[in-house]
C-alpha cells in the first residue's frame, strides 16, 4: 500500500520576543515565524503550560494584610506563552493586565462586604496548542493576602492625671510639666503593631492629636497602657487659657489600619495658672500706739489674698505660726511679743502661698517688700499690680506690670523703668512691641494702633525718629525718614491702586 503524507502548516507561537513594558499585549500583533511551512511535519504538544511565579501583596503598611479601600496585587509568571488568562478573587473574575507574553498582573480592591479572612482566588489559562492549567491558586512564594476589615473592640478613654509640681486631681496649674494618659488595650493581636493616639479640645473647638502616636506591643495587650503627655502639648491645644476645661478622647489603630475611637475620658481637666496675690499687708500691735510693742503685746499681721489659698505659713522670730481665715479672702496672724524677743522692727516672713489648685505665689520665701531683692507679685491700693523681679526694692530685670486704667506692660526693666524689649498692650485696643528707654518707646518697635494702622521702624524718646513705613488700614502707605512723629519728604508715598510718589508732601 502506498503510503500518502499529509501536509499540515501550522503556524506556532514559539518562544516570541516580547517587550517588557507594554500594555494590553496582543499575540496576533506578534509576528511569530511558522515553523517549516511546506514540511510534512506536525508538532504535538500535550504539557499543559504551568506557573513559574505567583505572588501577592497589598498596597497596605502591611503587605500581606487587607482593609476596606486596599488594593490587592497578583503578580504570575507563566512557564510559556499563554492565552485566554482568567484570574478569580472571591469568586469573581477581574481584569488583567500583561506585563508581557508570559507574565501579567491584576489588580483587586477591597470593598465593604468583602468577608475577612484568607482571601481566596486563583488564575486559569492556555498554552499555543490549547493545554490548559485550571484554577491554580497557590503562590510560590507563600505569600497571602488576609483580609481583616474588624474594628478594635469599642471602649472609653481613661484617666487623664496632671503631673508634676502642686499635683492636683482634674486640675492643670502652673507646676505641672506632664500629663499621665490611659487608654484600655483589648486583647487583640491585630494590635500589635499597630497605634494609640491622644486627643484633646476646649469647649467647642475641635479635636486636636497630642503629640505623636504610640506604638503597641504585646505587652499592652489586655492593658491599661499609659502615656505621658508633655506640657507643650498639653499648653499648645487651641484656646488654652485659664478658667476653660480640656476635654480628652483617644483612638486605637490596628496594624492593618482598622481604628476605633474611644469615648471621651471621664476626666475634665480645669486650667488654672493663675498666681495668687496678697494685697494691703498691714502690721499693728494691740499696744496703745500700734506703731510700737512691748512685752505682751500682740502683733497682728492682716492681709487680704485674691482668690481662695491654703493656709499660709508665717515665721516671727524664728516661730512659725499659721494664718487663720476671717472671712472671704482675709487673713490674719497673731504673735505675743516675749521677753527674749529682740528690739528693733519687727520683722517676720512668709513661705510662698499656694492658692487651692496648687499655683504658689513665688518660687522664692519673701521678706518684707522695704529692700526686697527677689521675685514676687505686689498689688497697690489702686487696683495696679506688678508681678516679676525687684533689686532692693525697686523694679529691675524681668516683669509685668499692669495699670487698671491705662493697661499691660510685659518686658525688661532697669531702675524701675521700661528698658530693653518689652510689649505694652492697652486698654484702648493698641499695642507696641519693640525697645524701651527710661520709660519710652526708643529703638525699633512696631505700634499696632486701635484704628487698624501700623507703624514699623525707629523711635527715639517715645516719637517716630529715623528710618520708618506706616502702613494705613486703607491699604495706603509710607516708607521713609521721620523726625519728631512726623513723616517727611524723604520717602515713597504708595497708595491703595499701585501709584508710588517718590515726594510726597501729606496735609497736616
Amino acid at each position: 500500500m502506498r503510503q500518502i503524507l499529509i501536509t499540515i502548516m501550522i503556524n506556532a507561537f514559539l518562544h516570541a520576543q516580547v517587550p517588557d513594558n507594554y500594555d494590553d499585549y496582543d499575540l496576533a500583533k506578534e509576528k511569530v515565524k511558522p515553523i517549516k511551512q511546506n514540511s510534512l511535519s506536525v508538532l504535538f504538544d500535550k504539557t499543559a503550560p504551568t506557573i513559574l511565579s505567583m505572588k501577592v501583596k497589598t498596597d497596605n503598611i502591611e503587605h500581606q494584610w487587607a482593609t476596606t479601600g486596599d488594593l490587592v496585587t497578583i503578580f504570575c509568571e507563566a512557564s510559556e506563552t499563554v492565552h485566554d488568562i482568567r484570574m478569580v478573587v472571591l469568586e469573581k473574575e477581574i481584569e488583567i493586565k500583561r506585563m508581557n507574553a508570559r507574565e501579567f498582573i491584576a489588580n483587586y480592591l477591597i470593598v465593604d462586604d468583602d468577608p475577612d479572612g484568607l482571601l481566596p482566588f486563583n488564575v486559569s489559562f492556555k498554552d499555543s496548542a490549547g493545554n490548559a492549567l485550571e484554577n491554580y491558586e497557590i503562590t510560590t512564594d507563600g505569600s497571602s493576602v488576609t483580609v481583616d476589615r474588624t474594628k478594635p473592640d469599642a471602649y472609653t478613654t481613661g484617666i487623664m492625671t496632671p503631673v508634676g509640681g502642686n499635683a492636683l486631681p482634674n486640675v492643670w496649674n502652673s507646676t505641672n510639666n506632664s500629663m499621665e494618659a490611659v487608654i484600655p488595650v483589648p486583647n487583640d493581636t491585630t494590635l500589635i503593631g499597630g497605634v494609640a493616639t491622644f486627643f484633646a479640645k476646649i469647649g467647642s473647638g475641635e479635636w486636636e492629636m497630642l503629640g505623636t502616636s504610640h506604638p503597641l506591643d504585646a505587652n499592652d495587650l489586655d492593658s491599661l497602657k499609659k502615656v505621658v503627655l508633655t506640657e507643650d502639648m498639653v499648653e499648645a491645644v487651641s484656646g488654652f487659657d485659664n478658667g476653660l476645661t480640656i476635654e480628652f478622647r483617644s483612638s486605637l489603630v490596628d496594624k492593618v489600619g482598622n481604628e476605633t475611637i474611644g469615648e471621651m475620658s471621664e476626666s475634665k481637666i480645669i486650667i488654672d495658672q493663675t498666681l495668687p496675690t496678697l494685697s494691703r499687708i498691714d502690721v499693728e500691735s494691740t499696744n496703745l500706739f500700734p506703731s510700737v510693742a512691748k512685752v505682751g503685746d500682740t502683733v497682728k499681721i492682716k492681709f487680704i489674698a485674691d482668690e481662695p489659698i491654703e493656709p499660709p505659713k508665717f515665721t516671727i522670730y524664728g516661730n512659725e505660726i499659721d494664718a487663720v481665715n476671717t472671712e472671704h479672702f482675709n487673713w490674719m496672724v497673731e504673735y505675743v511679743i516675749k521677753q527674749e524677743d529682740s528690739e528693733g522692727y519687727v520683722r517676720f516672713n512668709y513661705q510662698p502661698i499656694v492658692d487651692v489648685n496648687g499655683n504658689p505665689e513665688k518660687k522664692e520665701t519673701i521678706t518684707q517688700v522695704t529692700g526686697f531683692t527677689g521675685d514676687t507679685t505686689i498689688v497697690y491700693q489702686n487696683g495696679d499690680m506688678f508681678s516679676g523681679n525687684w533689686k532692693e526694692g525697686i523694679i529691675d530685670g524681668y516683669g509685668t506690670f499692669s495699670w487698671k486704667n491705662v493697661g499691660n506692660y510685659k518686658g525688661r526693666w532697669m531702675n524701675g523703668k521700661r528698658n530693653g524689649y518689652g510689649t505694652m498692650v492697652y486698654n484702648s485696643g493698641s499695642r507696641y512691641e519693640g525697645e524701651w528707654k527710661d520709660g519710652d518707646f526708643h529703638g525699633d518697635g512696631t505700634y499696632y494702633y486701635a484704628n487698624g494702622d501700623v507703624y514699623n521702624g525707629e523711635w527715639r524718646n517715645g516719637l517716630k525718629y529715623g528710618q520708618g513705613t506706616y502702613e494705613w488700614k486703607s491699604g495706603n502707605s509710607y516708607r521713609g525718614a521721620w523726625i519728631n512723629d512726623h513723616y517727611t519728604n524723604k520717602g515713597i508715598m504708595t497708595f491703595s491702586n499701585g501709584e508710588k510718589w517718590g515726594v510726597y508732601v501729606l496735609p497736616k
